[in-house]
């Protein structure tokens, strides 16, 4: 899955990537400039089974990003520390 998040302060657009073992945000404010700013790792135990997709969507200032590993729930991300990053 991709999705995506503005900042409506400053206007700052960011991709949020779904990889086999995480996710990947990248900002895209210009986006014939993308910049890697990292990853968030993946919960749970890959090797215990499931399936290495992953779901993300945005509430808020927040990521919100599933799976079907064993064990992995939900992880809740603060987008506003990209700011930052």
């Amino acid at each position: 899955d991709i999705w995506g998040w503005t900042d409506t302060d400053s206007n700052r657009e960011f991709a949020i990537i779904c990889l086999q073992l995480g996710t990947a945000f990248v900002e895209i404010t210009d986006p014939y400039n993308p910049v890697y700013l990292g990853a968030l790792k993946t919960s749970g135990d890959p090797s215990l089974g499931g399936t290495s997709w992953r779901d993300v969507k945005t509430y808020n200032n927040y990521a919100l990003v599933v799976s079907e590993i064993p064990d992995h729930g939900m992880q809740i991300f603060d987008l506003t520390t990209l700011l930052t990053a």
